[in-house]
């Protein structure tokens, strides 16, 4: 069962390096939108455009990331659950399903996790590009 436990801390660390962009969406929002005085040597239109697709490609590639965890876990769970019913004398097995079972519910608040940080970099993006750039995910923020 040890395989289960490296996946699934492979899979947390893959989540934490992915979410770096999101973490830094301030610094590279700054570094690719000019102020004020600098306002003509860029299009900030095209640049919050670029941001916000490639925001977007993340945060539809870690959910994905995310949701395989789950179904991949869900599976575990299951497997383990028949595997039980054929052999219910098995002293492994409960804890086996308990762990899975505790694996699959934190994959589970991930999602919940994924969705705030979420909406927390695209309301930046919105509050940085609102005079420039507009998408209907932006609407909750006004």
């Amino acid at each position: 069962m040890l395989l289960p436990r490296v996946q699934a801390y492979a899979a947390n660390k893959l989540l934490h390096a992915w979410r770096k962009s999101d973490d830094r969406i301030n610094n590279e929002l700054n570094a690719a939108l000019p102020t004020a005085s600098f306002s003509e040597s860029v299009d900030a239109a095209k640049q919050c455009s670029l941001f916000f697709d490639k925001l977007t490609e993340l945060h539809k590639r870690r959910f994905t990331a995310i949701k395989r965890c789950i179904d991949v876990s869900t599976n575990r769970v299951n497997d383990l659950k028949q595997r039980y019913e054929k052999d219910p004398t098995s002293t492994i097995l409960p804890a086996a399903i308990r762990k899975e079972q505790l694996q699959l519910r934190q994959f589970k608040s991930e999602t919940l996790e994924e969705e705030i940080i979420q909406n927390a970099a695209l309301k930046v993006l919105y509050e940085r590009c609102r005079d420039h750039f507009s998408s209907p995910m932006f609407e909750k923020f006004k």
